[in-house]
């Protein structure tokens, strides 16, 4: 038994959240699934002064080149309903030059990253700019394409960009999460394994090919803190970290804290800079990154939203345990200069991550991941992908009935 129909096509699609916009067209036949992005090169200063046809064209390059080249080959999504033909479904995505009228985005250069404009990507007006429209503040001269979805980045960025810096300051930060002590409950939530997963995984991704395993310092509740320490360091070995751990208790009740050397990470971050000659394992392009905002990816290094703290917190998500120390601790990581808009595209992500089974990834976390600071693919990078296959194949499936593969390359 196949799907009811063999092509499948979509224009200017918005998925949830109101972050994306893309075309998509799916042959059931072939089981390709082709995502293209318009994008208008209006490349400006906010100046007025253009840029030339050269360096229009090596910024739009960077997005036509260095899009498929990271983004193909990285998903597989399965179709595993019951009494259907396996179909295995392989999405290939693209950039395409457009005129500002047709384009799904508008390209805007900065000049450097210290220029004070808002940067968002969205659907209608710019909400910024709504609320200053009847406000001293609005400016009859304001970009006439503000309701044009934009993406915005500065010049440096166009390049691979080291950002190892950024992620090893966050490191310098020990990272508290919770634990529930009580006999017969589980200790760790499915919010506190992802980011302890999510841990091992920047640890290992920063001290990889460096003369020395990292040293890990893990701190447990209480006075008997140490045999929960000792458990938060196996499940670090089993996502992989190779590192000289240290257990200790006494730690506040509720809490445990991970804690990597200062020490060490000042003597890497001397290296890593000075290390000229090569790529960082933490490092990005700004078109690759940007891409996954045109699909619906919201930033995985901005803080949560309170909205998007009282979804996770619902006791339907299985995300948070019912401790007050957790829900303390992801408290201390809401940002209240979070965006409607970001909000938005936060709650809505994490509603498609529980959809489709995969695990939402910690928010305000500056780590290797491609819609934070690196250019690791997560599988809940699917999740706009696999929803826009699902509602074009809504007459004969559900979001149980698709599984999203990651594809190691």
């Amino acid at each position: 038994m196949g799907l009811s129909e063999k092509l499948y096509s979509v224009k200017n699609h918005v998925p949830p959240g109101g972050l994306g916009m893309f075309d998509a067209a799916f042959n059931a036949g072939t089981g390709e699934m082709k995502f293209t992005v318009k994008v208008c090169p209006r490349l400006k200063f906010y100046s007025k002064m253009d840029f030339t046809t050269e360096l229009k064209n090596q910024y739009l390059n960077a997005f036509i080149q260095q899009v498929p080249q990271y983004w193909n080959n990285r998903f597989q999504i399965k179709l595993v309903k019951k009494e259907f033909e396996a179909l295995v479904v392989k999405p290939v995505f693209e950039v395409q030059e457009s005129s500002i009228s047709d384009a799904h985005f508008d390209l805007v250069i900065l000049p450097n990253a210290n220029d004070d404009v808002s940067i968002c990507v969205r659907t209608g007006e710019d909400p910024q700019l709504a609320q200053l429209r009847n406000t001293k503040y609005y400016k009859s001269d304001f970009d006439q394409y503000a309701g044009k979805l934009s993406a915005q980045f500065t010049q440096v960025t166009l390049i691979l960009e080291d950002k190892s810096r950024s992620v090893l300051n966050f490191l310098k930060e020990p990272l508290s999460l919770a634990v529930d002590s009580k006999p017969g409950n589980a200790k760790f939530s499915l919010n506190t394994m992802e980011a302890l997963r999510t841990f091992a995984n920047t640890v290992q991704t920063c001290f990889k090919g460096w003369k020395k395993s990292a040293s890990v310092t893990v701190t447990g509740p209480g006075p008997n803190g140490k045999s929960i320490a000792e458990d938060v360091g196996r499940i670090l070995k089993t996502f992989g970290l190779t590192a000289k751990f240290k257990y200790e208790g006494k730690g506040p009740e509720g809490m445990f804290k991970l804690s990597v050397d200062r020490k060490q990470l000042l003597n890497l971050e001397m290296e890593v800079m000075s290390a000229t000659h090569r790529v960082s394992d933490i490092a990005q392009y700004a078109a690759v990154h940007e891409y996954g905002h045109m699909l619906g990816l919201p930033d995985e290094y901005i803080c949560y939203s309170q909205a998007t703290l009282d979804i996770m917190a619902k006791k339907s998500t299985g995300l948070v345990s019912k401790t007050g120390e957790e829900k303390s601790v992801m408290q201390t990581q809401v940002d209240k200069n979070v965006t409607m808009g970001q909000s938005k595209s936060q709650t809505e992500f994490i509603r498609l991550c529980r959809l489709y089974g995969v695990p939402v990834p910690p928010f305000g976390n500056k780590n290797p991941s491609l819609m934070s600071s690196g250019h690791q693919f997560q599988v809940c990078h699917g999740v706009t992908i696999a929803d826009t296959l699902q509602k074009m194949t809504a007459k004969d499936t559900e979001a149980k009935d698709w599984r999203i593969d990651l594809v190691r390359r």
